[in-house]
């Protein structure tokens, strides 16, 4: 049996080697560190590898070096270091996050969805949350699962990009009210933005046909005219865009308006069968029986 002097030598060695080894560690972190700040990522890789080399079993080495390989464009070579540090260290969310948007850059939305269930018990706080629902729900966004799309973004804020999104969401869902609420942020903040005027005034005009009363019907009808020429305005050389003017100009009983819209619309497009009915329905509803 080791005696008890030998014990405590022994412990004292074990903790005089890292006082040695733990500075020198930490010095080549710190140039690793310096060098990703600087946007040095070669670099950085390098000093992060070696750390690894000395220290196998260092997640956050792993976790840094698969972002300087994601820095790179090397997505297998992160995802492969980004799936170590995770064995290593499963609670941290950061490493969980990171590994979703590998899997963003290689285009596997099944595994970013998949990734963002296992870390979402793990995020710190509503800011990190808000960043999972966000990225979450821009992959079922892009597989088209409208109503997954549209429960992760309504919960991932406000910015453009959310909102666009969660807006095309309800769209898609057939849900006009809360489209048209989150469209009306949307090209407030795109206003330049074709396809977003578009599609509001599409649920301006599917709310107007659905209105009760004769005042709800012809704001709302009002509203789409307006989205819908600013989509003209964007798009002045497009069907549909003049075709929508002529739709929304003839709910908002602006006659006039509809009969040039729907005339504009047929020289684009002259086999337009419905654009030909509401030209006539407007004629007719001005009277010009000719």
């Amino acid at each position: 049996m080791r005696s008890k002097n030998g014990l405590v030598a022994s412990v004292m060695t074990v903790l005089i080697l890292a006082l040695v080894l733990a500075p020198a560690a930490m010095a080549d972190q710190e140039q690793a560190l310096t060098y990703f700040k600087a946007g040095k990522w070669l670099e950085a890789a390098g000093e992060f590898q070696a750390l690894i080399d000395e220290h196998p079993d260092y997640a956050y080495a792993y976790f840094m070096l698969g972002n300087c390989f994601l820095k790179t464009d090397k997505a297998e070579d992160a995802e492969k270091n980004l799936l170590k540090a995770i064995e290593l260290n499963g609670d941290k969310f950061e490493y969980h996050y990171q590994l979703a948007n590998t899997y963003v850059k290689m285009g596997k939305n099944s595994k970013v969805v998949s990734t963002l269930n296992n870390a979402e018990a793990l995020a710190p706080n509503a800011q990190y949350k808000q960043a999972l629902y966000k990225l979450r729900g821009f992959a079922y966004y892009q597989d088209q699962d409208w109503q997954a799309a549209a429960t992760d973004l309504a919960r991932a804020g406000s910015d453009t990009e959310v909102v666009s999104r969660l807006a095309k969401s309800y769209f898609q869902l057939g849900d006009a009210q809360a489209a048209a609420t989150a469209f009306a942020g949307a090209v407030k903040a795109n206003p330049n933005d074709a396809e977003l005027r578009q599609l509001y005034a599409e649920s301006l005009l599917t709310l107007a046909r659905k209105a009760k009363s004769d005042s709800q019907k012809s704001k709302l009808y009002g509203d789409a005219l307006a989205q819908a020429e600013a989509f003209l305005k964007l798009e002045p050389n497009r069907f549909d865009a003049s075709n929508q003017v002529g739709r929304a100009a003839l709910g908002a009983k602006q006659y006039d308006k509809a009969v040039s819209a729907f005339t504009s619309a047929l020289k684009k497009n002259p086999d337009k069968c419905n654009a030909m009915i509401n030209q006539g329905k407007a004629l007719m509803s001005k009277k010009d029986w000719a």
